[in-house]
């Protein structure tokens, strides 16, 4: 096998979302020839853009602005950081905090609109959001383009405005890698040709890893699939904070329940398959049902951080125990919502009409535990570098302004500060660097990895739903030493003897997705293992047999790297994580 085709970039970009779209303004504002590559299409491709329609609302964007109250970037870093326990880079979150105004600015210049305040008291609404402190969560009006509304849409214009090449549907298969320096990529296009990119400099923003965790059917289908967090760990870039998975209580489609704020507050009852109180026996002493649904109204997110836990703690059994339904849930009652006590939850980033009538099901709906988003991945510094020379990666595949749990939003809105820097430093240091010299031993092993498939009968799709079955027991929300152990073992199994079985039959499809589906595997072994060594419950991280937060011993990171074609794992802070 060879390559096709070799393409010279400045600045390569491996992604299509938000973030990635970001960088490659910032990259050609710089004076860099700057590509794009993305697996999918722009618009349609990524975690930004998850098409959920145009009545879902809006994504919340945290920003401490004249529109929040008693609010500043030194309360909104504090809030940051808070959140993070821990685990957060204090030199990242603060950078988050104040340059996200300038974002905004700027966003709102290219036609972005945030929902307007309908006092006409402010410039534009704000509420709360997931651990929130403060109503800074701004609403991003949602036009069509997904769950980040107009921030790609504006993003897509302002590519056409400028000289950057995109590239759609070709999938990035490695980072290629000359003395320990990333100088590009190999793709494989949709009809099979093998393209090399020499570039200054590369970008990740490549999203996380949401098809690795059970698919909800009646959700879209997000293309994430770890892609980033295994290109940058083969070729040499460190990751951290992996065992902080965001996990969300999602209502079973379709939910006909019309009430203000979070519908938590109404109180429902939560029974299992057999009709049984599903929470109660769950509670410690002295926790009510009531106490944990207030709480859990403070933010969707699972966390260890309060008693909101429970009441996902509770599903999340009751599931694995067998009684929860066939859609594997379990059943919300409203029959009993005494309306008259009803008290809204704090106002969210969507006004809310808290005089319009609440609006009670008939019947039963379900509720079930959904991965949601990583707060983990690859180690950046203050200019969005990597810890390899020559990359650079922002939002969800990276890591560092966010920790243990994460603000509502920040996600999104750290996409946008950290891609404006990544693109920024990643063209200076393209410019000063040149293009490189591509060898045959940086080519030799990505190469390979294309030509390992294609020896047995298995269903690249078939394997990736044999990990989702034991990420979705054994990681969710829930997890053991016993259910860890087991779940390793089932990783390196699925790795070994079921990965070389994938059949491809020459369809460059079939490549794509057995490549994916590797990339799920090595994300999910890099999850277990941390989630294994951290004996503690932090945040998103809850152990059972280490219920209890201990900062004496856990409060520090857990690092990854790649030795000699091995995996290495140690602790450190992300202060002192060094750059080359």
């Amino acid at each position: 096998m060879k390559v096709d085709k070799v393409i010279d970039t400045d600045v390569l970009i491996i992604g299509g979302g938000g973030a990635a779209m970001r960088v490659a303004v910032a990259a050609c504002d710089a004076g860099a020839a700057t590509t794009v590559v993305l697996k999918g299409q722009r618009g349609r491709s990524g975690a930004t853009v998850a098409y959920w329609g145009t009545n879902h609302g809006s994504v919340a964007w945290q920003m401490a602005d004249d529109c929040s109250e008693d609010d500043s970037p030194d309360i909104h870093l504090n809030n940051i950081l808070d959140v993070g326990l821990g685990m957060a880079d204090p030199r990242l979150a603060r950078i988050l905090a104040y340059e996200i105004g300038e974002r905004s600015a700027e966003l709102e210049s290219w036609g972005m609109r945030f929902i307007p305040d309908p006092t006409g008291q402010k410039r534009h609404y704000s509420g709360y959001s997931c651990f929130g402190n403060r109503p800074r969560a701004h609403g991003i009006a949602n036009s069509g383009y997904g769950h980040a509304g107009d921030v790609v849409k504006v993003l897509i214009e302002q590519i056409r405005r400028r000289d950057v090449t995109v590239h759609e549907n070709t999938f990035i298969t490695d980072l290629l890698v000359i003395d320990n320096t990333c100088v590009g990529a190999l793709a494989l296009g949709s009809n099979g040709q093998i393209v090399a990119y020499r570039a200054g400099a590369v970008v990740l923003g490549a999203g996380g890893a949401r098809q690795m965790f059970p698919l909800e059917p009646d959700r879209p289908l997000i293309d994430t699939t770890g892609d980033g967090y295994a290109m940058a760990l083969r070729a040499g870039a460190r990751l951290t904070n992996m065992e902080f998975t965001q996990y969300m209580l999602h209502p079973v489609l379709p939910f006909p329940l019309q009430s203000p704020g979070i519908f938590w507050a109404l109180f429902p009852q939560l029974k299992n398959r057999h009709g049984q109180d599903a929470l109660t026996p769950h509670l410690p002493p002295g926790v009510t049902g009531e106490q944990v649904m207030i709480e859990r109204t403070l933010h969707f997110p699972f966390s260890s951080r309060d008693i909101s836990k429970w009441l996902d703690i509770a599903i999340a059994t009751e599931i694995k125990e067998g009684r929860g339904t066939e859609q594997n849930a379990l059943y919300l009652d409203f029959s009993a919502v005494k309306l008259g006590a009803f008290k809204p939850s704090r106002p969210q980033h969507m006004p809310e009409d808290t005089n319009k009538p609440v609006v009670l099901p008939e019947g039963l709906l379900q509720v079930r535990p959904a991965a949601h988003a990583i707060n983990g991945g690859v180690i950046i510094n203050e200019q969005a570098a990597t810890t390899l020379p020559g990359l650079y990666a922002a939002a969800e595949v990276a890591t560092g302004p966010h920790g243990a749990d994460r603000l509502g939003g920040g996600m999104v809105s750290g996409g946008q500060v950290f891609g404006a820097r990544a693109g920024k430093f990643a063209a200076e240091y393209a410019l000063d660097a040149g293009l490189p010299i591509l060898t045959p031993e940086c080519l030799e092993l990505p190469l390979a990895r294309l030509q390992s498939y294609n020896h047995g009968q298995k269903n690249a799709d078939d394997v990736l739903a044999a990990l989702q079955a034991a990420t979705g027991e054994l990681l969710m929300v829930t997890r053991s030493e016993r259910g860890l152990t087991s779940l390793l073992g089932r990783v390196q199994e699925l790795t070994t003897e079921w990965l070389p079985q994938i059949a491809v039959n020459n369809s460059p499809q079939a490549l794509r997705r057995a490549i994916e589906v590797e990339n799920s595997l090595l994300t999910a072994e890099l999850m277990t293992r941390a989630a294994l060594m951290r004996r503690e419950s932090r945040g998103s991280h809850y152990r059972e047999d280490y219920p209890r937060q201990n900062d004496e011993q856990w409060g520090v990171n857990i690092i990854f790297g790649w030795q000699g074609g091995a995996l290495s794992q140690q602790t450190g802070l992300l202060e002192t994580t060094t750059f080359k």
